[in-house]
């Protein structure tokens, strides 16, 4: 499985990420004192050179970071690797970590998954389900949903229900779908119970 991700002929052997959407990692590239030039990236998924991580000892260093700067630490694993690696890392084919991000964009306060998401998510290895809610949630609404629910129902969690699964979220669902328009009026009338 590893050697899709070798066949890009580098011969750098330091750890490769995907890269964030955004340039700075929505801003966290300040709260860990990054250089701007310098990209944040996702450790949802990695590819490691264990021998070098081990002999650069990267995890202790991950560690001592987290203990030494815990406020700065937005996503505890992910920052402290982005601060003590640097820019010592290969960004890797988006396909390999294809995100939320990389499917929708925000309009107007609400979510909307972006034209071309079907095409993205087809061409995608790795889906990383990175933001909630997960796919194992009722009120998901990211685009691979059913492929997961598809491997999900082969395990033994395939016949539990959701646990945001109620009549409440139901009925949203199906005004989203159906009704947009009414939601609103919806959500303002449960004030009122």
């Amino acid at each position: 499985m590893v050697h899709p991700f070798l066949r890009n002929g580098r011969t750098h052997y330091g750890p490769s990420f995907a890269r964030e959407r955004q340039h700075d990692g929505g801003g966290r590239c300040h709260i860990l004192d990054l250089a701007d030039k310098e990209h944040y990236f996702n450790s949802g998924i990695m590819l490691i050179d264990l021998k070098r991580w081990r002999d650069e000892d990267v995890g202790a260093k991950a560690i001592a970071c987290v203990k030494l700067c815990p406020e700065r630490m937005l996503f505890a694993d992910q920052c402290a690797l982005n601060a003590v690696i640097h820019t010592r890392w290969l960004s890797l084919d988006p396909a390999w970590n294809v995100m939320r991000a990389n499917l929708e964009e925000e309009s107007a306060g609400r979510r909307r998954y972006v034209i071309d998401a079907s095409r993205r998510a087809k061409k995608a290895r790795i889906v990383h389900f990175n933001s909630t809610p997960k796919p194992s949630f009722y009120m998901c609404h990211h685009s691979a949903r059913h492929e997961y629910n598809a491997y999900r129902r082969k395990t033994v969690w395939g016949r539990k229900s959701p646990s945001d699964y109620y009549s409440h979220n139901v009925i949203i669902k199906f005004l989203e779908n159906k009704f947009p328009i009414l939601l609103p009026f919806y959500v303002k009338s449960r004030r009122y119970i």
